[in-house]
């Protein structure tokens, strides 16, 4: 115990430090326990998003503990973005097994099963849901969505009589897709080895996903064979985001289906020189309208700037037409860095730097910072933020289910009430995927 207290640091004395290019930082005001060895806290981290992980495979980033309690197990269920962060788990252990050599397939097939636990529920191969209670077939709970309080994601039962949350949206299709991806990729790169199980699961995952999207004209169909909400993802002309979302999937895809390969194939050959219009278009024009002023509401969302970077980084990993297509590809992301080089953002920064641009010292030692402030225990607090003008380094802002999905302007604005136990509790999986990303690249140092 004393030697872990010598190795947290809880600091209360202020710090000021200065971004560069004109963007000031606020001074730092750290509020919380953090171990700033990058490795050291790996183990908290991943204790800490691993006691998340039920019995039935599903990662519920944000939860009520202890799980034998059945009400609030059963409430931990009650989230809107399941399948997206079951994804960053998946990928992170992939990662760390192409750093360390330690096998990964036990915990990446309990996740794979996870997913596979959507269609049994949905009773639709490739219907992801935003939530579900696989092992749950009783009466409505009083925290369920209804059609009448929210009739496009509400809570309804499946053919098994379980219950699931539905309206997915394009986020969640791209990372269950990218979870699925990464491993496979890797395993093709000859840097980790899976065993046939694994590998199966995962392509029983990933091929009907992309299979239902490509069948439906590229929309994302709820139970009801009615486009949900946000899941719209044709190309609409000049949209590169949903060019680089659909592309990334494709070609995971295409490894396991002839057909989605020529789609794949037909589809990167028309939107490559869009991509690096359109993102271009974008970024700069962003910089162009708020200049530096992001922590206003007229800026792209940075969730999607992240989803599009790690659709990227998919796509890059998994090879093939690089000479002929990615280096517009390539030239696009180029053009979204204009806005997001300053967002302090690992899942943009870290593909960015490794892969495009790798002159960009700054920023990338920014992330490493956020990464060293990043707490070693996350939870729900009574208290919330408040946009600011100025960037805030990770220490300065309130806990976040995932803090790069947010924006860096967020700031904490008092210190929460002490801790009674009954908080909901969040995982740490955003700091596992960047960490070992990072180190993958060889952009995050070992320590």
């Amino acid at each position: 115990m004393k030697n872990l207290i010598q190795k947290i640091t809880l600091v209360f004395l202020f710090c000021s430090v200065f971004a560069q290019a004109g963007f000031d930082l606020a001074p730092k005001h750290p509020w919380f326990l953090t171990l700033h060895n990058l490795k050291e806290k790996e183990p908290y981290a991943l204790e800490m998003t691993e006691r998340l992980i039920t019995d039935q495979g599903l990662f519920l980033y944000m939860s009520y503990l202890p799980y034998s309690n059945w009400e609030r197990y059963l409430h931990s269920h009650d989230m809107a973005d399941q399948p997206a962060w079951h994804g960053y788990l998946l990928a992170a252990y992939a990662f760390k097994e192409a750093v360390t050599g330690e096998d990964f397939d036990d915990k990446m097939e309990i996740l794979a099963d996870g997913f596979l636990k959507h269609y049994e529920v949905t009773g639709q191969p490739g219907l992801i849901a935003r939530s579900l209670i696989p092992d749950y077939t009783g009466p409505r709970l009083p925290w369920m969505d209804t059609p009448q309080n929210n009739p496009t994601k509400f809570w309804m039962q499946g053919p098994t009589g379980a219950w699931f949350r539905n309206g997915i949206a394009k986020g969640h299709v791209n990372m269950a897709a990218f979870g699925c991806s990464i491993p496979l990729a890797l395993e093709r790169k000859g840097q980790i080895q899976l065993r046939d199980t694994t590998r199966a699961k995962l392509i029983s995952v990933l091929l009907p996903l992309v299979q239902r999207l490509e069948r439906n004209d590229l929309y994302i169909m709820d139970w009801n064979g009615r486009p949900t909400e946000f899941g719209n993802l044709g190309p609409q002309v000049l949209n590169g985001f949903n060019m680089m979302l659909v592309l990334h999937m494709l070609k995971a895809a295409s490894w396991y289906d002839p057909y989605l390969a020529k789609r794949y194939q037909k589809y990167m050959k028309s939107w490559h020189w869009r991509i690096n219009w359109s993102l271009n278009l974008l970024g700069r024009a962003t910089r162009g309208i708020i200049g530096d002023d992001h922590g206003t509401e007229n800026r792209p969302s940075i969730s999607d700037m992240q989803h599009l970077s790690l659709a990227y980084l998919s796509l890059y990993l998994q090879g093939g037409d690089r000479r002929k297509y990615m280096k517009h590809i390539y030239r696009g992301m180029y053009g979204i860095w204009n806005f997001m080089r300053y967002m302090r953002n690992p899942m943009f920064t870290i593909p960015y730097y490794a892969t495009v641009r790798g002159d960009e010292y700054t920023r990338m030692q920014e992330v490493i910072e956020d990464l060293r402030d990043f707490p070693l225990e996350k939870y729900e607090t009574s208290e919330g933020g408040v946009i600011t003008k100025f960037i805030q380094p990770l220490a300065n802002r309130p806990f976040d289910t995932n803090y790069w999905k947010s924006s860096p302007f967020l700031a904490i604005t008092k210190y929460p009430p002490p801790r009674t136990g009954q908080e909901q509790v969040f995982s740490s999986v955003d700091y596992l995927l960047a960490y070992w990303m990072g180190r993958y690249f060889g952009v995050i140092p070992e320590e």
